[in-house]
Formats: C-alpha cells, sequence, structure tokens
C-alpha cells in the first residue's frame, strides 16, 4: 500500500514536471476539435445619381463557422474572430445647381397702329337730327377722347371726309394738345342749306405726317333736318295797279300772262293801246269790269289759278324768271323752263323777303314780286 501510494507520487510530480516544460495541460492529450469562426463584415459604397444628395452605403455580413477534428489530441476549445473593418470613402456631396434664366433686357417696340387712336364720347351740341332753319348759322362740337398711345399737338388736323360741307371747314387745326387718355371738345362752324331734308357730313382727324384716323371708318358726322324759317306775318303789299303809258317788268310779265291766256299783244314791257285792249278783253272773259287797267280783281284772276311745276314752259314762267331776276337776290338765265335754277331763285326771294321758304309759286308770291 505504500508503495503504491509512493508511485501514485512520483506519478504526479512527473506529470507536474511535463506541465512545466510544455505547458501542456493534461486535457490537450485528449482528442480535441478546433472551431474557426469568421465574421465579415462588408459595406459597398454606391456611387448616387446626379440628383442625390448623400451617398448610399450597402452593409454585407458574412458568418464563417469550420470545424477540423484532430486525430490525436484533444485542446480546449478555442474561438477567433476575424473582423474585416469596412473602410467607407466619402463621396464629394454634389449640390444641383440651377441654371439661370436668360432675362430679356430689351425695351419692346410700340406697336404704330395703336399711336394715334380717337373715340367718340358725345355731342355736345347738335345730335343727329336736330332741326336747324334754313339758311341759319350754327356750330357743332363733338367730345372726342385719346385713346391711341401718342399725344394729338396742336398741329393735328379736323379734315372734311365726305357728305354735305354745310359750308363748313375743309381743314381746321384743333389748336391743343391732348395726351393719351384726355378728352377734348372740338367744334367747327357749319350753314344749314336753303334746301328742306336732312343733310348731313362728316370730318376726321388728321395728323401732321398725313395720317388720316377716327374711331368709326364714317368719321365724326354732324346729321341736321333741315327746316324753312318760321316767317314773322309780314302784311302782303296792295297788287301795283298798271294802266296805258306804265313801262317797266311788271308791264311785261302782265303781257306775258295775258298772251298765255290768248290775248293778242306785244311783249315789249310797255302798256301801249294794244295792251288796254288785250286788258279789256280778258276782264270780259272773267266776267270783270272791262276797265282796261290792270288792278287787284285783275291781277288775282291773271295768277290765283296758275300752278307751276319743274319742267313747265308756258308765259307764266317767262312772266315769272323776268321779275325773279329783276327783283331776287340773285341774277337768273330767262330760259322758259321751270328748272332747279328757278326755284333756288324762288326760295332765295322767299328769305329776302321773310317769306316761308317753301320753293312754291302761290298767289302770295307773284303778289310780292309785282308790288316789290
Amino acid at each position: 500500500m505504500f508503495l503504491k501510494r509512493r508511485g501514485l507520487k512520483r506519478a504526479g510530480i512527473a506529470l507536474l514536471i511535463l506541465m512545466a516544460a510544455g505547458c501542456t495541460s493534461p486535457l490537450d492529450l485528449l482528442p480535441t476539435a478546433t472551431a474557426t469562426v469568421t465574421r465579415t463584415a462588408a459595406v459597398t459604397v454606391t456611387t448616387p445619381p446626379a440628383n442625390a444628395m448623400t451617398p448610399v452605403a450597402t452593409m454585407t455580413a458574412e458568418r464563417k463557422v469550420s470545424a477540423t477534428p484532430a486525430a490525436t489530441q484533444r485542446k480546449i476549445p478555442t474561438m477567433s474572430l476575424l473582423l474585416r473593418t469596412a473602410t467607407v470613402t466619402p463621396t464629394k456631396k454634389v449640390t444641383p445647381t440651377a441654371t439661370p434664366t436668360a432675362t430679356s433686357t430689351s425695351t419692346p417696340t410700340p406697336d404704330p397702329s395703336l399711336c394715334n387712336q380717337a373715340e367718340f364720347v358725345a355731342d355736345i351740341s347738335y345730335p343727329d337730327g336736330s332741326l336747324v332753319e334754313m339758311g341759319t348759322r350754327f356750330t357743332k362740337t363733338w367730345r372726342l377722347k385719346n385713346s391711341g398711345t401718342c399725344a394729338w399737338t396742336a398741329d393735328y388736323e379736323l379734315v372734311f371726309f365726305n357728305g354735305s360741307q354745310l359750308n363748313g371747314p375743309i381743314v381746321q387745326p384743333i389748336g391743343r394738345e391732348v395726351k393719351p387718355g384726355q378728352e377734348v371738345d372740338l367744334s367747327i362752324n357749319l350753314v344749314a342749306p336753303m334746301m328742306p331734308g336732312e343733310h348731313k357730313g362728316s370730318w376726321k382727324l388728321r395728323e401732321p405726317g398725313g395720317q388720316v384716323f377716327s374711331s368709326d371708318i364714317s368719321g365724326f358726322w354732324v346729321s341736321i333736318l333741315t327746316q324753312p324759317k318760321t316767317p314773322t306775318p309780314v302784311p302782303l303789299p296792295d297788287w301795283k295797279t298798271l294802266k296805258q303809258g306804265d313801262a317797266g317788268v311788271e308791264v311785261l310779265a302782265a303781257q306775258y300772262l295775258l298772251k298765255m291766256y290768248g290775248q293778242f299783244l306785244y311783249t315789249n314791257g310797255t302798256f301801249n293801246e294794244l295792251t288796254t285792249k288785250a286788258v279789256s278783253s280778258f276782264q270780259t272773259n272773267k266776267a270783270l269790269p272791262a276797265t282796261g287797267v290792270i288792278d287787284n280783281q285783275t291781277w288775282m284772276a291773271l295768277t290765283g289759278t296758275l300752278v307751276l311745276r319743274e319742267g313747265n314752259d308756258s308765259g307764266a314762267v317767262l312772266a315769272l324768271q323776268n321779275l325773279l331776276r329783276e327783283k331776287g337776290p340773285a341774277p337768273l338765265w330767262i330760259s322758259g323752263v321751270m328748272d332747279k335754277a328757278t326755284f333756288e331763285a324762288i326760295r332765295a326771294f322767299q328769305q329776302q323777303e321773310k317769306l316761308a321758304v317753301t320753293g312754291e309759286v302761290s298767289v302770295e308770291l307773284w303778289q310780292v314780286l309785282v308790288s316789290k
């Protein structure tokens, strides 16, 4: 027993010596398995697109486990860890830069068609259809607006365009400056025609370069209705009495009228014996006293039933034309025909004598013509 314990003691000492010499544990002599674990971390950096603001990184982790059996020795399991360090290379951050848009600094060219423009605002006087007595002087006024982009200078003009001029100006400067957007009253002096009815005339504006313009293709117009002046009642004079020995245009007119009624005599403006006989014969035919003197009753019988129209030709027309040429305000050609010139002469005479201007041949007209 003693020897057995002594032997074990020696064996233990020997074991300690071996361990001290090789630093090997008895357990190391047993069959062992060695495990190796490998962990790998990988980072992949992807370059971002041009419009990306930050880089994109993709990380991949790898774990590797391996086991190696040992045939004769067993070692204490050891574990080794391999860690690969990922290195991230920073990518330069790209900041998008906006491309500047070119700004035009050129001054727009003004449209020349908008330079001279006019807008009609109102008729200040004599609106369309106004009644005006024939021969009356009146002033037409328009209110216009400069609706263009150019100022109207004092050299701009009102110019007659078409229609009835109404004795108005062909050209008249506006005489003042009118800036764009401003209104102005422009006037022209006119005279109503001696013909009754509607009369219309139009004017436009003209700039110094010659361009004519207005708010309407027809221009700015005046449209009036002329009518005869309302006469002041004038007492009619007595008929002029004619007898043998008288002479003049009144005798000549009476001779033309007597001849028209079929009497035989000479038309020479002299009241002679032959004329006296013709007057007496006419008076007898009209149931008047046969005195041979042309008095009120005889004149009424000579003129009272006469109707003269345009185109008529007779002794009465010759009598009328001779009286009008002698006593009217304007010269008249003796044609023996009722033409436009004769009617104009009638109106002129009626106006001169303050009669109703009708252009008609009436008993009153004959009475004034003979007695004047």
